[in-house]
């Protein structure tokens, strides 16, 4: 219980900190007091004019997102996002997410916590603190990774365009249009993946990791791998209970 208290103690103050940042960064150069405000009432639509927002979270829940936003979440933070966003924007990791924010062309909503629907936000319109914030997002987005989902083999076929990691058994290879094709199993599924590098025959009845893209063609679906790798047995079960 102690610690408990104290947790959210550290919590609470966390994001009072936060906020209290992000109000001082809108009011160093602020000239119309009225194009900053500290408010609990705000939607992302809100940002959202002139083009999809960019956003930055430590976690999203409980929101609805505007479709094909660029959303940038912590490395590793496995489940910082809901299915539905995934499917309908493009996802980003960067190990440096600290902060909490959605952007516009001009304007922004700097969050005192994780994004959720009762979190309080400073909303701004002021150039200065905007352009501030876009600099930021631009520099962590274009180091960042895309969002990898932990998946089953059988998973696979329904994560069409999005990035995966699964173990699995490596079985034999095949040609595919030109190219070698590894099959990788699980319990009783398979999926097929390729990969420009090649993949070493070595490979072949051992367990494996596999980190890619989920592509489909003529109902078809297969893994561009960006990563082919040897699995141990350990890996490989702790994966599965994962993606459980």
């Amino acid at each position: 219980m102690p610690l408990d208290l104290v947790s959210l103690g550290m919590g609470f103050t966390a994001g009072v900190a936060a906020t209290a940042v992000a109000w001082n960064l809108t009011q160093r150069t602020v000239r119309n007091p009225e194009a900053t405000k500290l408010t609990a009432v705000w939607a992302l639509s809100e940002v959202a004019r002139g083009g999809p927002p960019a956003i930055m979270a430590e976690r999203i829940e409980g929101l609805e997102v505007p479709a094909n936003a660029k959303v940038l979440v912590p490395l590793g933070a496995a489940s910082a996002v809901p299915v539905e966003v995934l499917q309908s924007c493009e996802v980003r990791m960067h190990p440096d997410v600290r902060m909490n924010y959605a952007l516009g062309r001009d304007r922004a909503l700097v969050f005192s916590s994780f994004m959720h629907p009762r979190a309080h936000a400073v909303y701004t319109r002021e150039e200065s603190a905007v352009k501030k914030l876009q600099a930021e997002f631009t520099k962590l987005w274009t180091e960042a990774e895309p969002y990898v989902e932990r998946v089953s083999v059988e998973a696979v076929a329904s994560r069409d365009g999005r990035h995966v990691e699964f173990t699995g058994t490596a079985a034999e290879m095949i040609e595919y249009r030109g190219r070698k094709m590894l099959r990788v199993s699980e319990n009783g599924h398979s999926v097929g993946v390729v990969t420009t590098e090649g993949i070493p025959a070595e490979l072949a009845g051992k367990p494996v990791r596999v980190a890619g893209r989920v592509a489909r063609e003529g109902g078809y679906v297969y893994v561009e791998a960006r990563r082919i790798e040897r699995a141990t047995p350990r890996q490989a079960a702790a994966a599965v209970a994962a993606a459980r």
